[in-house]
């Protein structure tokens, strides 16, 4: 009967929305913004990070060294898929208004200000440019457009939002405390980390030009084809850090 099959119609949506409320409210507000203050959304940001920073140092390993084989291959669509939920999730992320400081939760205003500012950047880094022509070294280094978004990754204003996020549950007093100890800590961290991550760039660039130039070069002086693609790696970052001190 055609009144029976509308009820239970209905009655199998509203036991699907009572399912999918718990988990939606854990994720949204009511007005489907993601708090700027979200512990689930702080652990996905390091998360996030720590995918943006395996990216980004593979992406040039891969471009100067050798080719990515099957596990590698399996990482980065993992990582792919990360950086598209992170996509669509900024699009819903509360933020502050660097003026008055006010909490902006509108969605078109929100919407605006991602579209004008990293969203070409985490549009490129997951067009999968490779689909088309994997032998072009273009398609692996439009990868690297993810690169400043990893150092704005390790910024110190965003490891102070993600920290208050997991920290949130805490009385003020500890998290006062935790959040000075944490922070003075990660000051030192993010030195030798960007001191690393220019080192290793430095080095892979160095490389890869000396591979492309006739004559005498930098890899041919000190027999690198003879060493493991690895150390071939190690020697060309210390060769960039020896020069650069």
């Amino acid at each position: 009967h055609p009144d029976l099959v509308k009820a239970e119609v209905t009655r199998r949506k509203s036991r699907l929305l009572a399912i999918l409320e718990p988990i939606t409210t854990k994720i949204f507000d009511n007005n489907l913004i993601i708090s700027e203050n979200s512990q689930w959304k702080s652990y996905f940001d390091i998360l996030i990070g720590i995918a943006i920073f395996y990216s980004c140092l593979t992406t040039m390993y891969f471009i100067t060294f050798e080719e990515p084989g099957t596990t590698a291959t399996a990482f980065e669509i993992i990582t792919d898929f990360l950086f598209v939920l992170d996509l669509i999730f900024n699009f819903f992320q509360e933020y502050r208004d660097p003026e008055t400081y006010d909490r902006v939760r509108d969605h078109k205003t929100i919407a605006k200000r991602y579209l004008r500012g990293w969203f070409a950047f985490d549009l490129l880094a997951v067009i999968p440019f490779f689909v088309f022509d994997s032998s072009l070294r273009f398609t692996k280094l439009i990868r690297l457009v993810r690169l400043p978004k990893l150092f704005a990754a390790i910024d110190t204003s965003k490891f102070d939002q993600v920290l208050s996020g997991i920290l949130t549950n805490m009385n003020k007093d500890e998290k006062i405390f935790y959040m000075f100890i944490l922070k003075n800590i990660y000051k030192i961290v993010r030195l030798i980390l960007i001191a690393l991550i220019i080192t290793y760039f430095i080095g892979s660039f160095w490389y890869l030009l000396s591979d492309h130039m006739d004559g005498t070069t930098f890899i041919t002086e000190n027999n690198l084809h003879e060493y493991s693609k690895p150390h071939q790696l190690l020697i060309s970052c210390y060769f960039a850090l020896t020069t650069l001190s």
